[in-house]
């Protein structure tokens, strides 16, 4: 139902919600009924779906498949929802495929097969925001694989002007906010400078007015129009990893041990990058133009942690 675009959307919905609020039960009642499964005695309501390993395996494929190809936000986000429950069980002992799959995707020419790749990513990411460095060697082996192909395809589209680009230039973003938030990822091999620079081109991004006429087209008017345009929460994210990043993990005087190292290199080569972007904003601002309540709060934030350096 949930996969058939002739079925009305509200029928569609109602079925990923329900698949979505049972997946965890279905999968937790599976597994049991494998321990049972050599007992003679096994019992007789034994859970109707997924009953077996290759059921299993066919749900988790034609989910990722129903997902790549939705178009509709809540149904999307439901699907991709799913998709987190069922990596809860599966990732990454019996679903090694999954991050290939998404990466391939990513990678593709499809703008909604990336997008919708990198919103299953970052739902899976969310799973190891607080977890411990003992529980986040999954988090560590995807970001090997995933990083690369998300900082290749945000340097491609780092000049494109269309709604989808600002899009899927935050769901990167979004990524990498659940991949560092509580704590750096112990990965060697990612080139962590053109993240920054990447954020740094975001910032400084022009958002002109819709009656100047230029790239990119048809900023909203009222204020709460503004907040939801896709360009202003792009430097929403952009700006808020900018503050994380300096608040936590930026100063060497206030960061962890482990950390030192890092906010030595942080202090020296990336706050300094930063800050030109941040004082831009300000700067449009205090002359009377449009930035964002958050983006502007997140500026400040960044500068004043930088005159505590």
């Amino acid at each position: 139902l949930w996969a058939g675009t002739h079925v009305h959307r509200d029928l569609r919905q109602a079925t990923a919600i329900v698949v979505k609020n049972n997946t965890r039960d279905f999968w937790s009642s599976a597994e049991k009924q494998d321990e049972q499964s050599s007992s003679a005695n096994e019992s007789s309501d034994s859970p109707p779906w997924p009953s077996t390993i290759e059921e299993r395996e066919m749900i988790k494929a034609k989910v990722l498949d129903v997902l790549l190809a939705e178009t509709d936000n809540s149904i999307r986000d439901l699907i991709a929802e799913t998709v987190k429950i069922i990596s809860e069980f599966e990732f990454p002992q019996r679903w090694p495929e999954l991050v290939p799959i998404l990466v391939s995707n990513i990678q593709s020419p499809d703008a909604l097969k990336i997008y919708n790749s990198l919103l299953a990513l970052r739902k899976i990411m969310k799973r190891y925001e607080y977890k411990s460095n003992d529980d986040r060697r999954p988090l560590n082996d995807t970001i090997l694989v995933t990083f690369p192909a998300m900082q290749q395809l945000m340097s491609g589209i780092l000049h494109h002007n269309s709604l989808e680009a600002a899009a899927v230039m935050r769901m990167c973003l979004k990524v990498l906010w659940s991949c560092t938030m509580h704590t750096l990822p112990n990965v060697g091999g990612i080139d962590v400078n053109l993240w920054f620079q990447l954020i740094a081109h975001i910032m400084n991004k022009p958002l002109p007015e819709a009656s100047e006429n230029i790239e990119p087209l048809n900023q909203p008017l009222s204020y709460e129009d503004r907040k939801k345009w896709p360009w202003w929460k792009l430097k929403k994210w952009a700006a808020r990893i900018m503050s994380q990043f300096i608040q936590r993990y930026g100063n060497p005087r206030f960061c962890s041990k482990e950390f030192k190292a890092f906010s030595e290199y942080f202090r020296s080569n990336t706050a300094a990058l930063l800050l030109g972007p941040a004082m831009t904003n300000l700067e449009i601002k205090a002359r009377g133009g449009f930035i964002t309540d958050d983006v502007q709060r997140l500026c400040l934030n960044y500068v004043a942690a930088c005159v505590e350096m």
